[in-house]
């Protein structure tokens, strides 16, 4: 009898734990969708293509907004072990040169901008971007036009580079269904799109920014997307040094990523970034394994950038690349503001290099139509470098590219 009772007890206490478990779930589903989102979220790349918010620095870590002022996402960031100081870094690069990015130092205090932006036609997959703003404490409130002015930016320069996201499509989707994973290195990273592209189609990434605040953006913004990519905070020169840059904030945040260059006007804040070379970050993320696509964007100091990626390339390291490239008024900008060996000359001498090596050069622009030898009948260097922007191809000689008549 005791033992009956006693079941019946039990079974009494399990319908009322049943019971409450349901109202419990119940309680939970009236709950609004966005603090569902905040609980569960991992990526912003689950909102719809032109979504925007802003996000804050913490000492916890990240925290993303929606324009309703909801947490929408959380990330912590792993600590990063700071870069000793090299005592060979002005006669060798080595190991100590390069200087990893750091969001929770970097970014300390920092706000800004975040968006889904979509690519036209939805060729692609959308890509959540960040940007930053302002690290001024008495800015407590973003204004909706300080995150849109920027974003809208970022994204007609993505508009804008839709050749070179296909082109970036073309190699990994080949390298992939073949020996994949890809391997690309992206040279001036700027807010990290063609990184973010890359990762999300599968490739293991490196990426290079100068600048320290954007380099930590980046790296967030990888996490943000739900991708890792090795993110270096570095300038890509021919010779071991420290150089200086105007850091993000300086001229009313104008010197963000694509207005920002080692061969632009001196002009306060400046901050110091350590060189490193195209071989050393090779080296240090794919080890001796070849750079499948190699992107380089460093706003007119391209060509020590081509040098320094002549030790790459003389060991066939390098499948296939794209440099902007041009107009050669900006190289001479450059020498000018203290960048050596930026000039038509020096560019003639490293692009007969890089045919030595076993690449063809071609310079782009406007597709297909647009391809012309890098070099010209007499050696010189195309008329084309002299008037325009363009894209640099280096092509490994035995592979067909667009810009090869056969093809």
């Amino acid at each position: 009898m005791r033992a009956r009772a006693a079941a019946t007890l039990v079974c009494l206490a399990l319908v009322g734990s049943v019971a409450w478990l349901h109202r419990g779930q119940r309680s939970r589903a009236r709950l609004p969708s966005r603090r569902r989102l905040a609980e569960n979220r991992t990526t912003l790349r689950d909102f719809p293509v032109g979504t925007r918010g802003r996000w804050e620095h913490t000492a916890a870590g990240f925290v993303f907004y929606d324009r309703a002022e909801e947490p929408v996402l959380r990330l912590r960031t792993p600590p990063v072990q700071r870069a000793p100081r090299s005592h060979t870094h002005h006669h060798k690069f080595n190991a100590a040169c390069l200087v990893r990015a750091d969001p929770m130092g970097v970014l300390a205090g920092a706000r800004g901008g975040w968006g889904v932006l979509g690519f036209r036609n939805d060729e692609f997959e959308p890509l959540a971007v960040l940007t930053f703003v302002t690290r001024d404490p008495a800015r407590k409130k973003l204004a909706p036009g300080a995150v849109g002015a920027k974003l809208g930016r970022v994204e007609g320069y993505m508009r804008r580079e839709a050749a070179l996201f296909r082109d970036f499509a073309r190699v990994i989707n080949a390298i992939n269904a073949t020996a994949g994973p890809a391997r690309v290195l992206d040279i001036g990273a700027n807010h990290g799109l063609f990184a973010l592209f890359a990762a999300l189609r599968g490739a293991r990434v490196a990426a290079v920014e100068a600048q320290a605040t954007l380099a930590s953006v980046v790296k967030v913004a990888t996490l943000a997307n739900g991708v890792d990519v090795d993110v270096f905070h570095n300038a890509i020169l021919d010779v071991p040094a420290v150089v200086e840059i105007a850091e993000l904030g300086a001229s009313n945040d104008l010197n963000e990523g694509g207005t920002a260059s080692l061969g632009a006007p001196r002009e306060a804040p400046m901050a110091q970034v350590r060189t490193a070379s195209v071989d050393l970050v090779a080296s240090e993320v794919f080890g001796a394994a070849p750079v499948d696509f190699l992107k380089i964007d460093v706003e007119g100091v391209e060509i020590p950038a081509l040098r320094a990626s002549l030790g790459l390339l003389g060991r066939g390291g390098v499948r296939e690349g794209s440099v902007e490239f041009g107009p050669a008024r900006r190289w001479e900008d450059s020498e000018k503001h203290g960048i050596a060996g930026a000039n038509p000359a020096a560019a003639v001498d490293v692009l007969r290099r890089i045919g030595a090596a076993g690449y063809d050069t071609y310079v782009t622009y406007g597709g297909k139509e647009g391809c012309v030898p890098a070099l010209n009948a007499t050696g010189g260097l195309a008329r084309e470098a002299f008037v325009r922007e363009n894209q640099l191809a280096v092509v490994k000689r035995s592979l067909a590219h667009q810009c090869i008549p056969s093809v």
